[in-house]
């Protein structure tokens, strides 16, 4: 008998569905009903039913949100909503978690009548195709137990002589009921309804048992091509294994399988992995296989004072690929890098930075590197951790810049001197050159020297200059523009300031 719960909020309502049909001449039993979806919820994970009706509006949980959940946990089950003329909206919406209808209240027998035969046809078609599901399920999942195949077993190899498996381990930024729900439909869609074999979900490892094996590596490329995370954080890992006619062979390939996921660090994500060799892994390294920790200490503490983010990402790329190229086990890797990070973050000098504070402040993010699951994300974390000491680094550097800049305005002021010409000089952009002057200053670039020259010619007509000598002495040419310029940031024109300035002589 397929098993039924109703979610209802209405004591009639839920008495009504009980006695409106005869349930037992279609293979149907009435397992329990609940007033709210909190209490529906608690019902569907004790009985797991293959039926459920499910009211629309219900205090404390409402029918989409126990939709949501249900779909998250079993996409199997099968669901139909009763709501009211007013309730149409939400009705519309609750299709989205695949319902099998939806039906108005007051109750009609014909229409219930209707939805149910539709039910119980889906059910026993399911059936028929998956013989022995659950016994499939629970064989794989003690394969390792077992020398000896089952009865269903041999019949699986009887109906499919080649079977082949493939095995997806999806990782996510924000797991969400949602998305469980988008994965399950979606390799639902791709694999059972095609007929192609079972999907068994066990956390986030989806094991496929292909009765139909797929031909070569582009049928499956093309599947995960279809496949499109709800975040560009989620990505996933897959291992194909080869095809197998006997259970002995199939649990040969189950643990070689297994095994290769284990090598998805080395990896780019979203990627199916294929037996790992290094002789494979053609990248080029500079770095010394022989090298020790104080010596890799070493070489990423010069690095990091060159200031140069480009430099240390390289270098420890390189580290990486060295590692990788002698088959250094992913533990390993992490653990090298792990006391290499620690001791730079220990020992490294940097001015106006307290790296021990820094150390214990980055004591989470060094344990968050090491939950990485491949090289890329693992390295990008360490780059995370790095980056206050190169910016430390790079932030003296322009300190240091912008300070020839002043010592090159005092000391040539009076020549054609330009941000443009200074920032070629030291190797800026001349409009981001400009935004570190005036952070640095306070003024902008060429307000900064205009006051510099103003400081100087004031000094020079006091020592009795006349004004277009200081003009020229100072770096402007042009009278005119001079008297504009000393006016703007004196107040008066030269010739004024000069004779307050004697006046203020004489009379002292």
């Amino acid at each position: 008998m397929y098993k039924v719960i109703i979610v209802d909020d209405e004591p009639m309502i839920r008495k009504g569905i009980q006695t409106v049909i005869d349930w037992k001449s279609f293979n149907f039993e009435i397992s329990g009903s609940a007033k709210n979806g909190m209490e529906g919820l608690e019902l569907f994970r004790k009985v797991r039913p293959d039926l459920m009706i499910i009211d629309i509006k219900m205090p404390k949980m409402n029918g989409l949100q126990l939709l949501e959940q249900i779909r998250a946990e079993n996409s199997d089950v099968h669901v139909l909503i009763l709501s009211g003329f007013a309730d149409f909206e939400y009705a519309q919406k609750a299709m989205v978690y695949q319902v099998d209808g939806y039906l108005l209240k007051p109750i009609d027998e014909d229409d219930l009548t209707d939805c149910i035969k539709k039910i119980q046809n889906s059910l026993f078609s399911k059936k028929k195709k998956q013989f022995n599901f659950g016994e499939l399920e629970n064989e794989l999942l003690r394969i390792g137990d077992c020398s000896e195949p089952s009865e269903m077993i041999v019949e699986v190899f009887q109906r499919s002589p080649a079977c082949q498996m493939l095995f997806i381990e999806f990782y996510y930024q924000n797991k969400k009921p949602v998305q469980l729900i988008y994965e399950k439909e979606f390799f639902k869609k791709e694999i059972e309804n095609k007929e192609f074999g079972y999907l068994f979900w066990n956390g986030h490892r989806l094991t496929i048992f292909l009765t139909t094996p797929f031909d070569g590596e582009n049928p499956i490329k093309d599947m995960m091509k279809r496949w499109k995370p709800l975040s560009s954080e989620d990505y996933f890992y897959m291992v194909k294994s080869e095809v197998f006619t006997s259970y002995e062979e199939m649990r040969e390939q189950y643990w070689k399988s297994l095994n290769l996921l284990e090598y998805r660090f080395y990896f780019p994500e979203n990627t199916l992995i294929r037996p790992f060799s290094a002789t494979s892994y053609n990248q080029q390294t500079n770095c010394d296989d022989q090298a020790t920790l104080k010596e890799l200490t070493g070489k990423l503490t010069f690095s990091l004072e060159l200031g140069d983010e480009k430099f240390v990402q390289n270098y420890l790329q390189q580290l990486m690929e060295s590692f990788i190229v002698r088959e250094v086990s992913e533990n390993e890797i992490k653990e090298t890098f792990l006391l290499i990070l620690s001791k730079v973050l220990l020992e490294f000098k940097a001015p106006n930075l307290d790296l021990k504070d820094l150390s214990q402040a980055q004591a989470t993010k060094l344990h968050h590197c090491l939950e990485e699951m491949n090289q890329k994300r693992f390295l990008n974390k360490v780059m995370d951790l790095l980056m206050p000491i190169l910016e430390n680094i790079q932030q003296q550097d322009l300190d240091i810049h912008i300070k020839k800049m002043i010592v090159i305005i005092h000391n040539h002021f009076h020549q054609n001197i330009k941000l443009e010409s200074l920032a070629d000089l030291l190797n800026y952009n001349s409009a981001y050159l400009g935004k570190l002057f005036k952070k640095y200053t306070g003024e902008y670039f060429n307000t900064y020297l205009d006051r510099t020259r103003i400081e100087k010619g004031k000094q020079l007509l006091l020592d009795g200059k006349k004004v277009y000598e200081v003009a020229e002495e100072i770096g402007y040419g042009n009278v005119d523009y001079f008297h504009r310029k000393f006016k703007k940031y004196v107040g008066i024109s030269p010739t004024t300031f000069k004779r307050s300035k004697v006046t203020e002589t004489k009379s002292g």
